[in-house]
């Protein structure tokens, strides 16, 4: 119904509007066509927009969601790498989260919730794992039974390496903490279950095992 009244509101005004409707076809009014390839940026920036506020209202868990709308097309995790290169030395030893095994330096890096949902490279959701355990995990959701709590704990103690140095990585955290200080660690962790527990149960909705 709701179909029918549309197409005859556009076809009732033909000739004005940017399109009509025929059948299935959209066709568009030849008359708009050069308006609408010479601002092609402004609509497609318009749109975006709506569709942004739109899909946040609709999931308030999901973060970044503009992101998720356009992929980037090059990543580069070279600042990451550099922030964890200097943790490690400054770290008397550090343990592969999902191996065990001792890292001496960065082998690889684990997006903990897979980058394939949330689509950001931020400090906040990554972690410094050997080759073979991130091949292993892949693209899976890890289990947060056994790995959530040990990887907050990573967090917060790469946190405040990052807070008592000053350092400008502490931006990484501003999405998730909402702050420019660094909360204890009970309010710490709970910013990160708040934010977690819902990012993984959105990944398992879409099908990630």
């Amino acid at each position: 119904m709701v179909k029918k009244l549309i197409t005859e509101l556009i076809n009732r005004s033909k000739g004005t509007t940017p399109y009509s409707i025929q059948d299935s076809n959209i066709l568009f009014n030849e008359e708009w066509c050069f308006s609408l390839k010479s601002n092609y940026r402004i609509v497609k920036d318009f749109i975006q927009r709506n569709l942004i506020t739109y899909l946040t209202n609709a999931n308030p868990n999901v973060i970044d969601i503009s992101s998720k709308l356009e992929r980037p097309q090059s990543r580069n995790l070279s600042n990451q790498r550099n922030l964890f290169n200097e943790y490690l030395s400054a770290s008397n030893s550090y343990y592969c989260l999902y191996s065990n095994e001792t890292l001496s330096s960065i082998e690889s890096i684990d997006h903990f919730i897979p980058w394939s949902n949330v689509v950001h490279d931020h400090i906040w959701n990554l972690i410094p794992v050997t080759k073979s355990a991130n091949s292993s995990k892949s693209d899976c959701l890890p289990s947060f039974d056994a790995y959530l709590e040990p990887f907050i704990k990573f967090q917060y103690n790469l946190a405040n390496y990052i807070y008592e140095s000053n350092s400008s990585y502490k931006k990484w955290y501003f999405s998730i903490l909402q702050s420019e200080t660094l909360p204890d660690t009970d309010t710490f962790r709970n910013k990160y279950i708040d934010v977690f527990t819902p990012l993984k149960l959105n990944a398992s909705n879409i099908g990630f095992s």
